[in-house]
């Protein structure tokens, strides 16, 4: 399969689900510092969460050179849902200050969730400027919580909005009281074609041309 051209002319690093992470954080931090940053690819739900934990990782890496990443991804049709293609296109950003966990509508991601109702729920708060946020504990969560990013970015088409997200690591305390490590999804809304607004920005409705006056 051929791969979509923003890869050309880039590092494209493949991540597998044995793919140690922090050396994948290590090759995309020092690709980003030397140029522009890596394109990963997985396939599957272990590789995918591989890959959303090695930018979480390398994003601290890049912190002392007061820099971040963002992640644009997409799904690419190889024959089968779970074997798609992911790619993650990782684009370089200023630090921004973090807004306050209240600041955000948290949406969970199990998996056993719908990826429809999360793409939906996605879609509906950025149409509604609120800050989201996807919490999802384990690899499969994590494998519907980047799949409903792609999917939301269709649904966001016919809107001219778009969506880039950033993970970071969290961590969860259930109902009885147990604590678990998590993965956190920034999404960040912004113009279809434009680059990523800052989180509590609302993301402008797109231009109309003007109309010819009779």
């Amino acid at each position: 399969m051929a791969l979509p051209a923003f890869t050309k002319g880039r590092k494209v690093l493949a991540v597998a689900a044995a793919s140690l992470v922090k050396q994948v954080a290590g090759s995309i931090a020092h690709t980003s510092r030397e140029g522009e940053p890596p394109v990963l690819s997985a396939v599957g739900p272990a590789s995918v969460n591989q890959a959303v934990k090695a930018v979480a990782i390398a994003r601290s890496y890049l912190e002392t050179d007061a820099m971040d990443l963002i992640v644009e991804v997409s799904r690419h049709n190889t024959g089968g849902e779970i074997k798609d293609l992911i790619l993650f296109n990782l684009k370089k950003t200023p630090q921004a200050p973090r807004l306050a966990p209240d600041a955000f509508q948290n949406l969970k991601s199990a998996g056993s969730s719908s990826t429809s109702q999360l793409a939906g729920a996605i879609a509906k708060n950025v149409r509604e400027a609120v800050n989201v946020k996807i919490t999802a504990v384990g690899q499969n969560p994590v494998f519907r919580a980047v799949d409903g990013i792609c999917y939301a970015r269709r649904f966001l088409e016919d809107d001219g909005l778009d969506l880039d997200f950033q993970p970071e690591f969290t961590h969860v305390t259930f109902s009885n009281g147990t604590e678990a490590n998590a993965m956190q999804f920034v999404v960040r809304p912004h113009p279809r074609g434009m680059p990523p607004l800052q989180p509590g920005v609302p993301p402008a409705a797109p231009q109309q041309p003007p109309t010819q006056a009779d």
